[in-house]
């Protein structure tokens, strides 16, 4: 892995968002106290099922969507509010490639004018170097010249996310906050798009925020994971150490889903059921409805983020008790090597 810069570059403390609904009182919270950073040239996981909030995230990041309480820093200056003039400028730093690789793309202008489309909207250079830049874009992304002239319609899922990749590198930013973008593609240009990422990111130090609910693709590309579940941080640390020995149940049931590479091995996930909305004002563990291994302490007191051998956080009281204790990709719980 590349040395990274121990300072943070983007960094969240305590981000959270509620979404009022008309007929209830209650808010319903999508994003429930999240800290996290992202280091430069780093590229952190945020990972999840869907409705953990992941997106909601990524989208209060970009300044998609305001923030309901909690700081968003860049740079170490404080960006939470930041709007207008301010936030145009900002976007110069901070880009993002979508899920859907068609829907984000204008279909009625050709593949040259959407790469080249961020320059001309900041001013970058003059008309003949942005042509320039947009040829090497495209030669960055492994983007053949010939496709210059065409329109989204006319390419492949694969081809379409490598225009959305090339308009976000566009400007140099220093980081780009990767929504899912691969989960719309079939798995053979999956591999292409992450290879090509893994390696755009070494040849520009750009850190990427990747989003995604599949760990399998995680684990490719990250460096450091953070899984979210019902809108909180529930652990992160280090991708290998996580995947190695992971210190909270819904981890190890999110890896237990990642099917074998030989299709002949036995796959048997863990099903742990639907998503279940608790009060605000319930004092316990807000996994522990879908938990199997839930004792009475899970009802009674909220679990803290609190650390685990390897580098990681984990919001688990079972785990909790002792650092030799981990779950396993079955389910079952380990201590200190022997099973439970």
């Amino acid at each position: 892995m590349t040395m990274l810069d121990t300072s943070a570059l983007l960094s969240v403390t305590d981000l959270r968002k509620e979404f009022h609904r008309t007929r209830r009182r209650d808010p319903v919270v999508a994003v429930r106290d999240v800290s996290l950073e992202l280091r430069a040239g780093e590229t952190l996981a945020v990972v999840g099922e869907s409705g953990s909030g992941k997106s909601t995230l990524g989208r209060m990041i970009l300044g998609l969507l305001p923030p309901t309480g909690g700081r968003i820093s860049f740079e170490g200056k404080d960006i939470t509010h930041v709007s207008g003039k301010a936030r145009r400028a900002l976007s110069k730093d901070i880009q993002v490639i979508f899920q859907d690789p068609y829907a984000s793309l204008n279909p009625r202008q050709r593949v040259e004018d959407t790469i080249r489309e961020p320059l001309d909207i900041h001013g970058v250079g003059t008309t003949a170097q942005r042509r320039e830049r947009v040829t090497e874009l495209m030669d960055m992304v492994a983007l053949a010249q010939r496709y210059r002239n065409v329109y989204p319609h006319e390419l492949s899922g694969g081809l379409r996310q490598r225009v959305g990749i090339a308009t976000a590198l566009a400007l140099r930013p220093k980081v780009i906050v990767a929504d899912e973008p691969v989960s719309a593609l079939d798995v053979s240009v999956q591999a292409q798009i992450l290879d090509l990422l893994t390696e755009l990111r070494r040849e520009t130090a750009v850190a990427l925020l990747f989003i995604s609910h599949d760990l399998g693709v995680v684990h490719q590309i990250g460096d450091r994971v953070a899984v979210m579940c019902q809108g909180e941080l529930i652990e992160q640390g280090p991708v290998e150490a996580v995947y190695a020995v992971p210190q909270h149940p819904y981890s190890a049931a999110l890896l237990s889903a990642i099917p074998p590479a030989d299709p002949a091995a036995t796959f048997d996930p863990i099903i742990i059921g639907e998503s279940r909305t608790l009060a605000e004002t319930d004092p316990g563990c807000r996994f522990r409805q879908r938990c199997w291994l839930a004792e009475d302490v899970c009802a009674t007191a909220y679990p803290g983020l609190t650390p685990r051998p390897g580098g990681v956080a984990a919001r688990c009281h079972i785990s909790e008790r002792s650092p030799e204790q981990w779950f396993t990709r079955d389910g079952s719980l380990l201590s200190a090597g022997v099973e439970d």
